[in-house]
């Protein structure tokens, strides 16, 4: 019985040391969630005001023959953003079980260590891989658009995606596609004839790439403010569940320290009434 004793206070030990580490981690992903909410929110704002100035030029007729408008055959290249450190419950698990429903023959760019593991194991060609970026890595997302962009202008591919984690609240959030090319056009409350200077297409040359970064930029963003998020809610249930244990073991450990007293007392007892 007294070995069965140190084993549960060991473990007791052990769950505590664990519950402080999870608690821990939780009070670093909320402060770190709290912070990159805000940049988010900051940076959809002009990703929106974006989206409204292109979707005035595109109400346009003159612009539905537009490149960056018209759909075309070819392969599709799928950008997908998952993360670069693990314990962050099923925020990552959820965009594989995304891409398992799409079909095999997308060309993928990942963004995130832990997508560019398992992409190699799943059926999709890996193009390129990038890991650890940092929260102000919109210039490298920027070339990496730009070569997109070229290889969608040369036909090389006929639509281009984008798959990320879309933030609701601090505690739901779910894995959402947007398609980057062709552009997906959207009604505009600005139905009025209005004069383009030089022109509409000269126009969406230069807005359409500059809209592609800016929304890219904005869905990182927003896919880590979600792993942040995940992450908390991980480490809040990890929390409670070793405080649950650790309830659950103390009370083995009372019982078992009970009956050791119970046996002692039984045994003395004994001993006096043989004598």
């Amino acid at each position: 019985m007294a070995s069965s004793k140190a084993e549960i206070k060991n473990r007791i030990k052990t769950v505590s040391s664990i519950q402080k580490i999870t608690k821990a981690m939780k009070l670093v992903a909320s402060a770190k969630l709290a912070k990159q909410k805000n940049k988010m929110e900051e940076t959809k704002v002009y990703s929106t005001y974006l989206l409204d100035v292109l979707s005035t030029i595109l109400s346009d007729k003159s612009c539905e023959n537009h490149p960056f408008v018209v759909e075309q055959p070819g392969k599709t290249l799928c950008l997908v953003i998952t993360s670069d450190m693990g314990l962050c419950g099923g925020y990552n698990s959820n965009i594989y079980r995304y891409l398992n429903q799409k079909e095999k023959d997308s060309d993928i760019i990942m963004l995130g260590q832990r997508g560019s593991g398992w992409i190699k194991s799943s059926g999709f060609t890996l193009l390129d891989s990038y890991a650890n970026l940092k929260d102000d890595c919109f210039d490298e997302l920027a070339l990496l658009m730009k070569e997109i962009v070229e290889q969608y202008q040369s036909k090389k591919y006929g639509k281009v995606e984008l798959v990320y984690t879309k933030f609701i609240n601090s505690v739901t959030f779910e894995v959402d596609m947007l398609q980057l090319l062709p552009i997906v056009k959207k009604p505009s409350e600005q139905q009025a004839k209005m004069a383009f200077e030089p022109s509409q297409t000269e126009i969406l040359n230069h807005l359409v790439p500059m809209y592609i970064n800016a929304i890219i930029y904005s869905c990182y963003l927003e896919s880590k403010t979600s792993e942040h998020a995940s992450r908390r809610s991980a480490m809040e249930t990890a929390t409670d569940n070793a405080l649950e244990l650790q309830e659950k073991l103390s009370l083995q450990y009372n019982q078992a320290r009970q009956a050791a007293i119970t046996q002692e007392i039984s045994e003395i007892v004994s001993g006096a009434d043989a004598l």
